[in-house]
């Protein structure tokens, strides 16, 4: 099952629960889909927000639309969640799972439990009926079997199209799990073509200083360095930067180091969802010796390949910095730095 044909079944599994349409044998396993769902999507404010939207007005299908989006997004990105999501889904596609189980016999090696019955000569199964002979009851594990088989070739499909399919592996995991070979970029140009126009950027934002790139002068492995900033929604300050690296193993260092560096200094760890290859989210505190930091500011650092992208966001007097804008910018960072990688 593909990404998007997987998040079609949750969403719709979903908004029975919420309209109370779901048959009763299964509420069950849609509530077991519905708090996966909610424990993915509930991390972020655009997942958030989704969920919210359809708890509110199921019937809507701009909400129901946000949702399968928000959702689509989880599940190309997560291999480990769209996995999860199939196995769930997988007794509700199959078929209704039984409600209370009623107590389990064994007849003439038959077990018969649910919806199954014996009676006399016959075996039924649900709507099906076997003889209760040696050949009716091969029958009926042979069913059974196949039953059985295709679930788990259910979850199995679900995994490979996704490896196929999926932008990144796990968050510490090495590779850019796209396929492709992350390539180093090769010169400082390359670098600055990862920073987006704004044209790229939300709508009313504005370009505070132009896109610039050079040798990097980190010591921290770099080879070329690029900087942008832009003042967002409310005026707010953001800076963009984007570091490449000889290989993937240098911009691993390099991201470890710079995630124990912001929790050295007193940073708090922000919920984020994964991006690139490896992904960390941070709420920085004040006074940091540079004027784009004069209020509290939340930050991303992220790992695509072999190169690191860093989003800054200040926040105002009066205002924090949007967690949405975080996310969208950092997540807009991380598929140029893609891009720009592999061709």
């Amino acid at each position: 099952m593909d990404p998007a044909e997987l998040s079609a079944q949750a969403v719709r599994v979903i908004t029975q629960l919420v309209e109370g349409a779901a048959p009763a044998p299964l509420t069950g396993a849609g509530q077991g889909v519905l708090d996966l769902v909610r424990q993915r999507l509930g991390g972020t404010p655009s997942g958030a927000a989704a969920l919210a939207a359809v708890g509110a007005r199921p019937d809507d299908p701009a909400a129901v639309a946000g949702l399968h989006d928000a959702l689509g997004a989880a599940v190309a990105a997560d291999r480990d969640f769209a996995a999860a999501l199939a196995a769930a889904l997988a007794p509700i596609i199959a078929g209704p799972p039984p409600g209370e189980p009623p107590p389990r016999t064994v007849q003439n090696g038959v077990v018969i439990d649910g919806g199954s019955r014996i009676c006399g000569s016959t075996i039924a199964l649900g709507p099906v009926t076997f003889h209760n002979t040696p050949a009716g009851r091969g029958a009926l594990g042979a069913v059974c079997l196949g039953l059985a088989t295709f679930v788990a070739l259910l979850v199995y499909g679900t995994i490979q199209a996704l490896d196929s399919e999926s932008p990144g592996p796990d968050a510490d995991a090495p590779g850019d799990g796209s396929g492709d070979r992350a390539l180093p970029l090769a010169d400082a140009e390359a670098v600055r073509a990862v920073l987006p126009p704004v044209s790229s950027l939300p709508p009313g934002w504005t370009e505070r200083s132009a896109p610039t790139a050079d040798v990097s002068a980190q010591d921290d492995g770099s080879t070329f360095a690029a900087e942008s900033r832009y003042l967002g929604r409310h005026s707010m300050e953001t800076r963009l930067l984007v570091f490449s690296y000889p290989d993937e193993d240098g911009a691993r260092k390099a991201f470890d180091a710079r995630a124990g560096k912001a929790r050295a200094e007193g940073a708090s760890s922000l919920a984020m969802a994964r991006i690139g290859d490896q992904t960390a989210a941070f709420a920085l505190p004040a006074s940091r010796g540079d004027a784009y930091d004069t209020h509290t500011s939340r930050s991303t650092v992220v790992r695509t390949g072999t190169v690191l992208t860093i989003v800054v966001g200040n926040d105002t007097e009066s205002r924090a910095y949007s967690g949405e804008d975080l996310e969208t910018l950092t997540r807009l960072l991380s598929e140029r730095a893609r891009t720009a990688q592999t061709g």
